[in-house]
């Protein structure tokens, strides 16, 4: 028995539709790779997060898989800085390192 795809698809892959859609967002194994690799760089964040907020404290944060790329005031400085290291937005994960952040009682 043969492994399932990863990607199901909803439309027929030569419909306009899907046509589109692959146009739109690229091929569906890419696209579920960038997501794969965002909730990795999520997790990474997410897990460093209490040095990083010591180290960029109040600052925008931009990670990448070699670590912090860029930090800055404001999130428009700080994509500025990704860009000019020539690393596309779509390759980091940002976040701003809150050191006084709001509690929510859900």
């Amino acid at each position: 028995m043969g492994k399932e795809p990863i990607v199901k698809y909803k439309y027929a892959p030569d419909s306009e539709e899907a046509k589109r859609l692959i146009e739109e967002f690229g091929d569906p194994a890419e696209a579920v790779a960038r997501i794969e690799k965002s909730e990795k760089l999520f997790k990474r964040m997410d897990a460093e997060r209490k040095e990083l907020v010591k180290m960029y404290p109040d600052q925008w944060v931009a990670m990448s898989e070699e670590g912090i790329v860029a930090s800055a005031d404001t999130m428009d400085e700080m994509f500025k800085l990704v860009k000019e290291k020539g690393i596309r937005i779509e390759d980091v994960y940002h976040d701003y390192m809150n050191t006084k952040p709001e509690k929510w009682i859900l």
